[in-house]
């Protein structure tokens, strides 16, 4: 992505490459229990800039159950 916009602070128009990605799991009936689902899930993602201030990333991991009626 780049910017129209010039930053006044850093004299630069930004300019960001992003790469992301999830992936989920789901384990149906866990340890033999009827109508229940385990789920995990790890996400992870980051943006890298030409301006260092605004480089980030992020990472995430659940995990959880679900029942169903």
């Amino acid at each position: 992505m780049e910017s129209d916009t010039y930053n006044p602070i850093f004299a630069k128009k930004e300019e960001v490459d992003r790469l992301g990605g999830s992936i989920t799991m789901t384990y149906v009936e866990p340890f033999g229990m009827k109508n229940w689902r385990a789920r995990a899930v790890a996400s992870t993602g980051g943006e890298d800039s030409n301006i260092d201030f605004y480089d980030m990333s992020v990472n995430a991991f659940s995990i959880g159950a679900l029942y169903n009626f």
